[in-house]
């Protein structure tokens, strides 16, 4: 059974992740002077989802296509870092079971 309130925090620290990591980026390739390679790497995190869409479908507009390829990057994203997440808290909240504690000992009278 999925957990709702562990759910929830893993979402928001998927979209918070992927926000600040991209706005990372986008300032690194800013800094750098905008180099090629770093305009590629971006590309390829945003379009890496469509590129798979449309080996099944076909896009016919050019518009579309570009709304299609950023939106379904950015949800695949998400979906793929709150899934890190929820595992990661899942696996945090676990408690190892430790051993209990030995009886006092009986005080001599």
């Amino acid at each position: 059974m999925v957990n709702k309130k562990l759910a929830l925090v893993s979402i928001g620290a998927g979209i918070v992740t992927f926000v600040s990591g991209f706005l990372g980026l986008l300032l690194i390739y800013r800094l750098l002077s905008s180099p090629q390679w770093m305009f590629t790497i971006i590309f390829w995190i945003l379009a890496w989802p469509i590129l798979l869409l449309t080996r099944v479908f076909r896009v016919p507009y050019l518009g579309s296509a570009l709304v299609l390829a950023l939106s379904s990057g950015v949800i695949a994203n998400v979906a793929i870092l709150s899934g890190i997440f929820y595992l990661l808290l899942t696996l945090l909240r676990r408690k190892t079971p430790t051993p209990p504690l030995p009886p006092r000992p009986v005080p001599f009278e």
